[in-house]
């Protein structure tokens, strides 16, 4: 089970809702962190492989090399790809934004793969990218056509596969419908509990502006380097407000 979606579309908070759901999602390799308190839940062999799909055939993922070039990479590392999905359970499934960019390599070993695409508005995506990334709107809207543009070829690439498309605002909303409708298209038991768990991961943006101040406060006095584009993001808005008087 494949989820895909663009980076910050909500992909881990419905990666660790499936976790909760019975699906085996690897091994989170980075954990909680301000911009993502449940987790990211991607698994470390498949961001590993990923990023050297990418950096392979010149790109990263900010900046997608084409699918061609992709694919050209993805023959140097057949080993390597074929390794990672070895000895996983019936039922797993991994998440990691950059597979927009890189299913093409992964699809070939994949064995009665399932699709579950997260939309999210570009306006979001583009607002979320520039408080994390101290990125231009512009160019996070760019990006976002670009990975909206690869989920598409997807889909049209691969019209047999099960797919089940949500929206992040719609899950935020109605966390127990749209789960079990999940649950029923991965065809997973149903236990009683497992959605209502699962559900119970969403938060208020209280909360997380409450863990976020928490994490960049702990960034700021034990890895100050890692705060730099937020902190350059953030005073690049205070001195636009300034400048223009609002």
């Amino acid at each position: 089970m494949v989820v895909l979606g663009m980076h910050r579309s909500g992909t881990s908070l419905l990666a660790a809702m499936l976790a909760e759901l019975g699906v085996d999602m690897g091994e989170d390799a980075f954990g909680a962190t301000a911009f993502n308190p449940t987790g990211h839940f991607e698994d470390e062999q498949f961001v590993h492989i990923n990023n050297k799909l990418l950096k392979t055939a010149g790109g990263s993922w900010a900046l997608p090399p084409a699918v061609g070039s992709i694919l050209e990479a993805s023959q140097k590392l057949t080993v390597e790809i074929q390794s990672s999905l070895e000895n996983r359970p019936d039922l797993f499934g991994f998440k990691d934004p950059r597979t927009c960019l890189t299913l093409q390599a992964w699809f070939t070993y994949l064995k009665t793969p399932y699709f579950i695409i997260c939309n999210r508005s570009k306006d979001s995506v583009a607002r979320s990218l520039k408080e994390r990334n101290g990125w231009s709107l512009e160019r996070g809207l760019m990006l976002c056509d670009q990975y909206e543009s690869r989920i598409k070829d997807i889909k049209e690439q691969y019209p047999t596969i099960p797919c089940f498309e949500l929206e992040y605002t719609e899950l935020l909303k109605s966390p127990v419908d749209i789960l079990s409708q999940i649950q029923a298209f991965l065809k997973l038991p149903d236990d009683g509990s497992a959605v209502q768990r699962a559900s119970r991961l969403v938060v208020s943006r209280k909360t997380i502006k409450k863990v976020k101040r928490k994490h960049m406060l702990k960034q700021a006095v034990c890895h100050p380097y890692k705060i730099l584009p937020f902190f350059i993001g953030r005073c690049a808005v205070i001195f636009k407000r300034l400048k223009g008087g609002v």
